[in-house]
């Protein structure tokens, strides 16, 4: 009865951190573009998104 509640714990922590990873990169571009958007700079603005596809395609 232990080991299949242990299981059934360790299978709901799993599919949240799974999601959980799966979200973060989504997230952190959504903030880098709220981010860039802010400045009224657009080099900077190119750069930060340039820098962030950069990240986001070694992922």
């Amino acid at each position: 009865m232990k080991i299949n509640t242990l299981a059934r714990v360790n299978a709901i922590f799993g599919l949240i951190s799974g999601i959980v990873l799966l979200l973060g990169p989504v997230i952190m571009f959504i903030m880098a573009i709220g981010a860039a958007a802010a400045t009224e700079d657009a080099d900077v603005t190119v750069g930060t998104l340039t820098g962030l596809s950069i990240i986001l395609s070694l992922v």
